[in-house]
C-alpha cells in the first residue's frame, strides 16, 4: 500500500487512513493520509521499515455497476496472460527503474541477463514475467533472496542500472 501504480491507479487515492504497527515497540499508531507521505511507489511505511500496516480505511467512487465488471475482467485477464498466476508470489519484485525520462521494464532487464527461469532451492524467477520470484512449494526466503541478489548483480553488470526492491522485506 504505497501509492502502487496498477493499471492507471493507486490505491493510495482511495486511503482516508491506515493504522500501522511498530514491530519494535509494539505500538500502533493511526496515520491520516497525508500523514502517510504517499508517492509513486513511496511512503512513510516504505521509510520506516518498523511501521507494518494493520489496517486501512478506503473510501471509493462510485460508479456504473457494468463499468466496473468489464474493468475487473480486463484486469484480471491482462494478469492470466502476462503474470505467473499459477504460483504463489510477492508480485513483482523490482521497481521498473527510470532512465534519462523513459521507464524500463525490470522484468525485460531481467529476461535479457538469461536469468528467465532460474531456480533456488524452491523459488524461482518466473520464465512467464520475470520481474516474478515464484514459490514452486516450500521456497526458503534464503532462495528468493539469493535470486534478488544474482538478478540485482546481473543487470548491474550486464546494463549499469541498480535494480530497486518492489516488495517490501520485513525482518530482513
Amino acid at each position: 500500500m504505497h501509492g502502487v501504480l496498477s493499471f492507471g491507479a493507486k490505491i493510495s487515492d482511495a486511503v482516508r487512513g491506515v493504522e500501522a504497527i511498530n514491530i519494535k515497540t509494539l505500538e500502533a499508531k493511526n496515520f491520516t493520509k497525508e500523514q502517510c507521505q504517499f508517492s509513486l511507489k513511496n511512503s512513510i511505511f516504505k521509510k520506516n521499515k518498523n511501521l507494518v500496516i494493520t489496517s486501512a480505511v478506503l473510501e471509493f467512487r462510485k460508479k456504473d455497476t457494468s463499468e466496473i465488471k468489464d474493468k475487473i475482467k480486463e484486469f484480471l485477464e491482462y494478469r492470466k496472460i502476462r503474470h505467473p498466476i499459477n504460483f504463489p508470489s510477492a508480485g513483482s519484485t523490482f521497481v521498473n527503474p527510470e532512465i534519462k525520462g523513459k521507464t524500463l521494464p525490470a522484468g525485460v532487464l531481467i529476461a535479457k541477463c538469461g536469468l528467465a527461469g532460474k531456480q533456488m532451492g524452491k523459488a524461482k524467477i518466473s520464465e512467464k514475467h520475470t520481474n516474478f520470484i515464484i514459490n514452486l512449494g516450500g521456497a526458503k526466503s534464503e532462495d528468493v533472496l539469493a535470486l534478488m541478489d544474482l538478478a540485482r548483480k546481473k543487470v548491474k553488470k550486464t546494463f549499469g542500472i541498480n535494480l530497486k526492491t518492489e516488495v517490501q522485506l520485513v525482518g530482513f
